[in-house]
């Protein structure tokens, strides 16, 4: 009885151990009651040619696929007690397969929990989203883990299987790849290359010039194999081990047969894992950009991670080691998200949006850096660029970008600056030629030539850029971009003060194009206000005042213009009062804080969209168009989800989240899909980044913050556009080391100067004496020239490595204060310099008896002037302080 009573025990402990497993995260699929056979979630997103999905029927018993449909064969089986079962994949009959007990999903995380035998399993896809790290932000690897639990207290004899396809090379499937297996001290992997590959090149939408990886860390129980069906998976299951593959490199045609990169782990007789089975997927592309800089200079551009100029087998070796680290960093990031999310509303459809639209924003963009002429990594010259998955190949597609701007600006605003930096760049250049801001960088991702073709969506992409640039600033603090762009982005506002009141012969992002569109006026008025604050940042106060008064006064016609002639809704084009439209582009107006819409109007509307939502115009499950002149009922999850964010009523709100998610959850053929007609379900936007529109309410809670202009010498090579020191190469130490040595010298030779003036004045200030003795000391030790002194010879600059903003106040401030000292001393103010050191009268007869001699005079200004130096080095000192520990990220852009 001792015995069963101590099982049981453990078996209660057991059992709260794998409860408490499965509530860690607040989102659970069942109490949000969906059908999981009807949903496309997804496995593992890093990059735009990293895209994974599965779902249909029995979702785990289905092959992952490409989110445009190839299939990215990835396989799962686990032997319990000699029995073999199918976890993961489509490959044995539906008897040997687990049964599937539940998910859950996180914005990094896709959770399943299954049942084989007398065991539990669970089986996450980590997709790391990396914001304060941007070396494993740019490494495109995804982790698979697997974790086990007896169901009966009784240890089980387990072992783990798993393998990839190599149709995760190409979409032409004749193809021939080359392959190896590495062992390390720390990992054993496979690598998968094809044997010609196609640099910057796709077809069918997966990328012609990846490189595979599929490693596992080094283990006791770990075997490994290359090889067919029967090599692989008919071997472990009948043996629950492989034959480990020789080192040698191989090659064959990818489907004839399917070649198999398999791991296999033993973990011999356990109650439960210890510690979860990690295998790591990396899809890498090296260079991941081609970049055409405003001068002409095509860029190969590399992902950041190579900055730290480790090999292949050090960066997978640290990745798959680094795997509790990056759980952790990845309950961090779920928890901030979805806590907020929960702030938001209680509505579970609206955790389970940003958690895929997290992923898929950050998912679609490739984080690069470029090569110096040094030959080193330049890691101040980061630029990000974003496919626009599910739509086109277009690079950084402006109106995409504007939609996923509320994922990066919510998670890391640093990013949306990486985000916009190369569309800035690349027209503030004279040959641009175009006075409205372009479409995108090019339509052939990954290569991002420019693209300055004239358009009709002048007034869309004006008012996209000057919004995000401004919310990029205001949010990060960074005035980087604003301050290097000011008039081009002054150029953008004035082509907004002559287009967006009335638009005519313009296209919005949803190619409407009838004239006064409402939504197309707003944004562009935003967008000339947005102007305003730049202007006010940078102390362009009569700018400011000039955009501001033009927002200000259009903003108020707006509000006529825009509302029925019964005041009751906001139509979508003016004056067409049977018309109504989602005014999503007043989420811009909400984010931005310029408040030039009313709240009434914000109150108004929304009490409209409470009716529209029990109208015929909406559809019972999922939800309304954007637009009541879109004649075929075209729903875009982004825009319901802007004017949600900005409804003032949270039932209204959930009203119109809601039905995103019954779209994005109950759909049976597309993964989750941006636009969509409410009348047949045809699609656009599969996979898109623009669902990052989801953060939008989340977005709305941050909190802005001073925008600062760094100095222009904050471009320091080595140092990381994040603020951050780079690992390598960094001489940001030495700079500073040597400002700092070099402030003590100039001060001790300021005293020293001090007091040999005393002295020497002492001796010479008499009539006759040198009175144009030099006294702009500290403006001699900082000049770029030398100084000459009629008593000491030539004085040699000593060249301190100020920033040069720094090294200007100085030298400017000690020629403003030896002027200062020398006028406060003039008998008249309008009394010119007069050659003396003081700027008293060289006569000593003129001055009054209670006038202080020129021996006094003198110290006293020499005390003003050291005492004005020294104020100057305080501030350089507090300056380069600042840049070294606190100063917001630069851009190349």
């Amino acid at each position: 009885m001792s015995m069963l009573g101590d099982r049981l025990s453990v078996l209660s402990w057991i059992s709260l151990i794998f409860l408490l497993h499965l509530s860690f995260t607040p989102l659970v699929v069942s109490q949000i009651q969906l059908n999981p056979d009807n949903f496309f979630i997804p496995v593992a997103i890093r990059s735009p040619y990293f895209n994974s999905w599965i779902g249909g029927n029995a979702p785990m018993s289905q092959w992952p696929f490409f989110w445009s449909g190839q299939v990215m064969a990835w396989l799962g089986l686990v032997r319990v007690d000699g029995q073999y079962f199918e976890w993961f994949g489509s490959w044995i009959p539906t008897s040997n397969t687990t049964n599937s007990t539940g998910a859950q999903l996180t914005p990094t995380r896709s959770t399943f929990f299954l049942q084989a035998g007398p065991m539990n399993f669970t089986a996450t896809f980590l997709s790391p989203i990396e914001p304060e790290d941007p070396v494993k932000q740019s490494l495109p690897f995804s982790y698979l883990s697997f974790e086990a639990v007896s169901t009966d207290g009784a240890g089980h004899n387990v072992q783990v299987y798993t393998d990839i396809s190599a149709e995760w090379m190409s979409s032409n499937l004749s193809n021939i790849v080359n392959w190896n297996t590495t062992q390390t001290a720390g990992s054993t992997f496979h690598t998968i290359v094809q044997q010609t590959p196609h640099q910057f090149s796709e077809a069918n939408d997966i990328a012609d010039d990846v490189i595979v990886y599929y490693a596992a860390p080094s283990s006791p129980g770990l075997t490994s194999h290359i090889g067919f069906t029967n090599d692989c998976r008919e071997q472990f299951a009948s043996q629950g081990f492989l034959s480990n593959s020789p080192t040698t490199p191989g090659s064959g045609v990818i489907d004839n047969p399917f070649v198999l990169f398999a791991h296999s782990l033993d973990l011999g007789t356990i109650t439960q894992t210890v510690s979860p089975v990690v295998f790591a997927l990396g899809i890498i592309r090296n260079p991941s950009i081609q970049y055409t800089t405003p001068d002409n200079q095509v860029q190969n551009r590399s992902p950041y991670f190579v900055s730290e100029g480790k090999s292949i087998d050090e960066i997978i070796d640290s990745t798959v080691n680094d795997f509790s680290s990056a759980a952790q960093r990845a309950d961090a990031l779920d928890k901030k998200i979805l806590n907020a999310a929960s702030a938001i509303t209680s509505n579970p459809a609206y955790a389970g949006l940003v958690s895929i639209a997290t992923r898929l924003s950050w998912g679609a963009t490739d984080l690069t850096i470029s090569l110096g002429t040094d030959g080193q990594w330049n890691t101040s010259d980061v630029k990000m660029f974003m496919k626009d998955v599910g739509n086109s190949r277009r690079v950084n597609a402006v109106e995409t970008l504007y939609a996923a701007f509320p994922a990066f600006l919510y998670v890391n605003a640093t990013y949306a600056g990486y985000l916009l930096a190369p569309l800035l760049e690349s027209q503030d250049i004279p040959s641009y030629g175009q006075p409205y801001a372009g479409r995108d960088l090019g339509g052939t991702y990954p290569i991002a030539l420019g693209n300055n073709e004239a358009h009709q969506q002048g007034v869309e992409h004006s008012g996209n850029m000057l919004i995000m640039t401004l919310a990029h600033a205001r949010i990060s603090g960074d005035g980087t971009l604003i301050n290097r762009h000011y008039n081009m982005l002054k150029g953008w506002a004035d082509y907004l003060v002559n287009n967006s009141l009335t638009p005519t012969n313009q296209v919005n992002a949803d190619s409407e194009r009838q004239a006064n569109l409402t939504n197309l006026a707003i944004k562009g008025i935003v967008g000339i206000k947005a102007m305003a604050v730049i202007s006010q940042a940078l102390d362009k106060t009569n700018d400011s005042a000039h955009y501001d008064s033009i927002a200000t006064t259009y903003a108020n016609q707006w509000q006529t213009l825009a509302l029925s002639s019964d005041l009751t809704h906001i139509v979508a084009d003016y004056g067409d009062d049977g018309s109504w439209t989602l005014a999503y582009n007043l989420f811009a107006d909400r984010l931005l804080q310029t408040k030039l819409v009313s709240d009434d109007i914000y109150q108004l509307a929304t009490q409209y969209y409470k009716s529209l939502t029990v109208s015929s115009f909406a559809n019972t499950s999922f939800g309304l168009p954007f637009d009541s002149t879109i004649t075929t009922s075209l729903a875009n999850s982004a825009w319901t989800m802007f004017t949600a964010a900005v409804t003032t009523d949270s039932i209204v709100r959930d009203s119109l989240i809601t039905p995103i998610w019954a779209h994005a959850s109950k759909n049976p053929s597309n993964p989750f899909p941006l636009q969509y007609r409410l009348d047949n379900d045809i699609v656009t936007g599969k996979s898109s980044p623009a669902q990052g529109a989801m953060l939008a309410p989340l977005a709305l809670t941050i909190a802005n913050t001073t925008i600062i202009i760094p100095p222009p010498s904050n471009q320091n090579a080595g140092s990381s556009s994040d603020g951050s020191s780079s690992h390598h190469n960094s001489i940001v130490g030495p700079v500073v080391g040597g400002v700092v040595g070099g402030l003590a010298l100039i001060l001790l030779l300021i005293l020293g100067a001090f007091f040999w003036r005393r002295r020497s004045r002492y001796r010479f200030h008499k009539p006759g004496s040198f009175h144009n003795y030099e006294t702009s000391m500290p403006t001699a030790f900082l000049s770029d020239t030398p100084t000459t002194s009629p008593t000491s010879g030539t004085i040699q600059p000593i060249n301190v490595a100020l920033p040069s903003k720094a090294r200007e106040e100085m030298t400017q401030n000690s020629q403003t204060t030896l002027i200062r000292s020398q006028n406060s001393n003039s008998s008249a103010p309008s009394s010119s310099y007069s050659g003396t050191s003081s700027g008293a009268d060289p006569n000593p007869a003129n001055a009054s008896p209670e006038s202080p001699g020129p021996i006094q005079e003198s110290l006293q200004t020499d005390v003003r002037g050291l005492r004005a130096e020294m104020e100057n080095l305080r501030r350089a000192m507090l300056e380069i302080h600042a840049e070294r520990l606190e100063a917001p990220p630069e851009y190349e852009g």
